[in-house]
């Protein structure tokens, strides 16, 4: 038995069972299986897909006659699990790349599997989570329950269980969702499972570039909202989703011919947004507050720590009492427009914003080698960064905006080697 990868042609070999049948461990991909034996015409199958935590199941029929003739059949393989109870299901590439994402978050696509939602309750959220990521409950276990990975190593975050950010669309070829009754090589958590498996080059250098553009310019008006002397609303939202990937073998001219063995695939993916903040509301000093006049407030106006809780006269602190500090504090918060109502705080209410802006880059390289049929290396190096600039307006201090900068880093590193149809073993490393 030989199993070629149609991509890398990485050959897989194996032999029949005592029983006839024969099993063959291979990574997700498409591949051409070819069956001989003496005296048998040769049989040979074409386009056999391998799915992420599936068996592929392939019964050929081997007919008496010479080995040099050949019996082709396309698409016997079935994707019926009859070897496990695991309740799963597979979202491919082609799910992948042409059902719409807002924000090409490609985690949201895991609500398409039956029994899995999101949870808007969840507490796997803080200041510390990765922004666009939530909670996702499995057939209503807890949404920090659910074990995410990513090409084989751990993928949760450490504070919050939540998932980490993964990868752009086009970098991803399928992930799987195991709901109940998964085997316990999946440990950990008890609520489900998520499996994720990125790309990887073939033989043919491939790529693609992308760009994503979300402008007020473009929009259709909003039939609810008026067209002011030719324009229409805004909705204050801006956003561009730009990047591309690159894949294929690895070589070096005149030094090192990577076909058939050595592979790279490297993917970008750039998100720039401007969006309108939203309007806040404060109360503020109005004049006579500021000079310590408070007799417009209602409640008494105290002596601070004086034992007899005496007031101060016509509710009006002396200069003397009011700190320097407190003065110069005063400088940094806006005043209200003219005319503004007093509130029944004695101050003046105004609106402001702030910024709302957000830059994230991401970054994925992934190299691949097959030392020889049995044995295959791939390592990857995965980078997410998410920033929000700051604001420091020294005229009004309540606009103003810490900078935010987020990161999710990871390396890892897989050896696979193939003993023999019954005895695999995988080393594999990560770093997040």
């Amino acid at each position: 038995i030989t199993a070629i990868n149609t991509g890398t042609q990485a050959r897989t070999p194996a032999t029949t069972r005592g029983d006839g049948s024969f099993s063959l461990q291979v990574p997700p991909g498409i591949y051409d299986v070819t069956v001989e034996a003496p005296g048998f015409q040769t049989f040979k199958t074409s386009a056999v897909q391998v799915l992420v935590n599936e068996d592929s199941r392939v019964e050929p029929v081997l007919s008496p006659g010479k080995a040099s003739q050949v019996v082709n059949v396309h698409g016997i393989n079935t994707h019926i699990d009859t070897t496990s109870a695991t309740l799963k299901n597979v979202v491919g590439e082609e799910t992948i790349q042409n059902m719409p994402l807002n924000g090409r978050n490609p985690i949201s696509l895991v609500l398409l599997v039956p029994g899995v939602t999101r949870d808007p309750n969840a507490s796997v959220t803080s200041g510390a989570t990765y922004p666009g990521l939530g909670g996702i409950s499995i057939n209503g276990t807890r949404s920090d329950s659910t074990n995410y990975i990513l090409d084989g190593a751990s993928d949760n975050d450490n504070y919050t269980n939540a998932p980490n950010p993964y990868p752009d669309p086009d970098a991803l070829q399928e992930f799987s969702v195991q709901t109940n009754n998964f085997s316990a090589e999946f440990g950990r958590l008890p609520g489900g499972v998520i499996n994720v498996v990125t790309k990887s080059g073939t033989n043919q250098i491939h790529g693609s570039a992308f760009e994503y553009i979300r402008n007020n310019f473009f929009n259709a008006a909003n039939h609810f909202s008026a067209v002011t002397n030719g324009h229409k609303s805004d909705d204050g939202l801006k956003r561009h989703q730009f990047g591309g990937t690159l894949g294929g073998p690895i070589t070096l001219p005149k030094i090192y011919n990577g076909k058939d063995r050595s592979f790279f695939f490297v993917s970008y993916q750039g998100n720039i947004v401007y969006q309108r903040p939203n309007a806040q509301r404060a109360g503020v000093p109005d004049a006579k507050l500021r000079n310590g006049d408070f007799s417009e407030v209602t409640n008494p106006l105290y002596v601070p720590y004086d034992p007899g809780r005496s007031t101060y006269a016509g509710k009006q602190i002396p200069n003397s009492a009011i700190s320097p500090i407190t003065q110069y504090m005063l400088g940094f918060i806006p005043t209200a427009p003219t005319g503004t109502p007093i509130n029944s705080q004695g101050g003046q209410t105004i609106f402001y914003s702030g910024i709302n802006n957000s830059l994230d880059n991401q970054v994925l390289a992934r190299l691949d080698h097959h030392i020889t049929a049995n044995n295959t290396l791939f390592g990857s190096f995965w980078n997410s960064q998410d920033s929000s600039p700051g604001l420091l307006d020294l005229t009004n201090i309540l606009s103003n905006v810490a900078p935010v900068r987020r990161l999710s880093r990871r390396v890892m590193a897989s050896d696979t080697h193939i003993f023999s149809p019954n005895l695999l073993n995988q080393a594999l490393f990560s770093y997040s």
